[in-house]
């Protein structure tokens, strides 16, 4: 995997956080629906993920859920990561991608927020694509 190729991977976990929680939470729910009604002898079929952006961001990745699931876990511990060293680094990847506020998605608005320009915005992000891409590669998500 090249350098572009793997923030490219992250840039998607990360613009796709909640529809990657949103399809991990459905996949699950629908197996554990079809265990409880198997065992209960009701001949109901599990829906199929009813949200378009779940279903898309599953058709798209291609990845099972457990790798999906770690996925998001390295962006959790990249955000606790930063708290604890950088809090301006923490604050960019809540505003721009963790914080479910759909009035502040413009990274223009985020710069704004976080008092800093557009060059410091982006060697902050390069930072954190670079730790999300050391822990992703410690949980042999990706190869280095």
């Amino acid at each position: 995997m090249t350098t572009q190729e793997l923030k490219q991977t992250i840039i998607w976990y990360l613009e796709n956080y909640w529809n990657v929680i949103a399809t991990i939470a459905n996949a699950r729910n629908d197996i554990l629906f079809a265990g409880a009604m198997k065992e209960a002898d009701v001949p109901v079929q599990t829906s199929t993920l009813s949200d378009i952006s779940a279903n898309k961001a599953i058709r798209l990745t291609e990845l099972d859920l457990d790798e999906m699931m770690d996925w998001i876990k390295v962006i959790n511990d990249s955000y606790h990561y930063f708290q604890g060293q950088d809090r301006r680094k923490a604050n960019l990847l809540w505003l721009a991608y963790l914080e479910k506020n759909p009035n502040r998605k413009t990274k223009t608005e985020v710069m704004k927020q976080l008092f800093s320009d557009r060059k410091m915005f982006y060697r902050w992000f390069d930072d954190i694509c670079i730790v999300i891409g050391l822990k992703a590669a410690s949980r042999k998500l990706i190869e280095l």
